[in-house]
């Protein structure tokens, strides 16, 4: 539904995500499309990004981030799975969030190996660097513009 509010006209900027999220799929064009499209990686500190996994999931029910676990247990590893539940168990969420950074981090690196990158950003956070992607496809933009605008030769006039 979302898809459908799109402009096609003007560069549309999606976080990079396996064709499943959790339980919900994206159509299957619209992935394959995505897989075609040049990257852009975002890099912040992983200090920050540990900060922000922990705001956004902390409230969550410790039985659904155990279920979650055991969703990719066997991705995970078995010791880093059972590091993680146990870490749960005494609640402690920043040990299962530097787990599963670790985890995903390295899942994405295998996933963008056959992927076209543009460019990576490093910034100090996600909001920073989306800043400066903006600003950097503007200016990309208006270069284009520019060089496919009919050149005018006065020199005959």
């Amino acid at each position: 539904v979302a898809l459908a509010a799109c402009d096609f006209s003007r560069p549309i900027w999606v976080e990079d995500e396996s064709e499943n999220i959790g339980r919900v799929n994206l159509p299957r064009s619209f992935f394959l499309h995505l897989r075609r499209e040049p990257l852009f990686v975002l890099h912040t500190p992983e200090s920050g990004r540990l900060r922000r996994v922990l705001a956004d999931y902390s409230s969550l029910p410790a039985g659904d981030i155990g279920d979650s676990l055991d969703r990719i247990k066997k991705r995970l590893g078995g010791a880093e799975h059972a590091k993680a539940r146990q870490a749960l168990e005494q609640g402690d969420l920043a040990v299962v969030a530097e787990l599963l950074l670790a985890y995903y981090d390295r899942a994405y690196a295998k996933q963008l190996r056959d992927r076209p990158l543009m460019a990576t950003i490093e910034a100090e956070s996600p909001a920073t660097a989306v800043g400066l992607l903006v600003k950097a496809s503007a200016r990309d933009r208006e270069k284009q513009d520019r060089d496919m605008a009919p050149s005018l030769d006065v020199s005959s006039m």
